[in-house]
């Protein structure tokens, strides 16, 4: 039981370390904006992580200590909510950068007035936003932000909105 222990500590420890050492990759576009460029390797870490985090929480002697218990689950829980977080994120990115590409045009400007302003402050609060994401490029601190998740949603929501009111022209 003690080496089994010992060999719990040591496969915690380990997934701990891999995400104390991930960083996300900021970019800056022609334009001057910063982007966040997809994290392949921090979500392929992150994926074999679950997995191994997974396969822990049902072991008998993690059940059996309270201390792995919990360790287990909030690593789990950090884990799943940096997951949600990126994903969420690359795809408000996208739609950012969709909308950014045509509000940039001078039809949309005649066409689209009203959303055209609207997208001018989405798009302030979007760039302030990864301004101050990317002077964080550590996993862990950027993902575990309840700021950040908040304003990523929002934005996501923002987004939403103004390409669901492009669909009516």
């Amino acid at each position: 039981d003690a080496q089994e222990e010992v060999k719990i500590e040591q496969r915690l420890t380990a997934i701990e370390r891999r995400w104390t050492q991930q960083e996300l990759t900021f970019e800056q576009t022609t334009s001057g904006q910063s982007m966040l460029l997809p994290p392949d390797s921090v979500l392929n870490t992150l994926q074999e992580a679950l997995v191994e985090i997974q396969a822990l929480r049902f072991n008998p002697h993690v059940l059996r200590n309270s201390t792995f218990s919990e360790q287990v689950q909030a690593l789990l829980i950090q884990l799943t909510s940096t997951e949600k977080l990126l994903n969420t994120w690359l795809l408000a990115q996208h739609k950012h950068s969709t909308l950014h590409a045509f509000f940039c045009t001078k039809a949309s400007t005649a066409e689209c007035g009203e959303l055209v302003e609207v997208f001018n402050e989405i798009n302030e609060s979007w760039d302030a936003m990864m301004v101050k994401a990317a002077t964080t490029v550590n996993v862990i601190e950027a993902c575990s932000s309840n700021e950040r998740h908040r304003s990523i949603d929002e934005l996501l929501i923002e987004l939403e909105r103004v390409q669901s009111q492009l669909s009516s022209f």
